[in-house]
């Protein structure tokens, strides 16, 4: 089961440009799957932020705060283009 989730961050900003581990709550645990795109409260000011799902986890250590909210019910993303813009960054 789908305890947590490594989200790829979509901001502007160099500090976010790499994953985070958001936990998953149980009544979203069945409908987040790879590359949903997810809302979650980021940052001290707790902003609310978007993200595309890169990992489902079991489980995670760094994992502390969770999804709100999953963004549309398709992909957003293929896993080819995901590789192929994380290789060009």
């Amino acid at each position: 089961m789908v305890s947590a989730v490594r989200v790829a961050v979509e901001s502007p900003l160099l500090q976010f440009d790499r994953e985070f581990d958001f936990r998953v709550p149980e009544n979203l645990a069945s409908s987040i799957t790879w590359r949903s795109r997810v809302k979650f409260r980021l940052g001290r000011a707790k902003t609310e932020t978007t993200g595309l799902v890169v990992e489902l986890l079991e489980k995670s250590d760094w994992a502390k705060t969770q999804i709100t909210s999953v963004v549309g019910d398709r992909p957003s993303i293929t896993k080819e283009l995901y590789e192929f813009c994380k290789t060009v960054s």
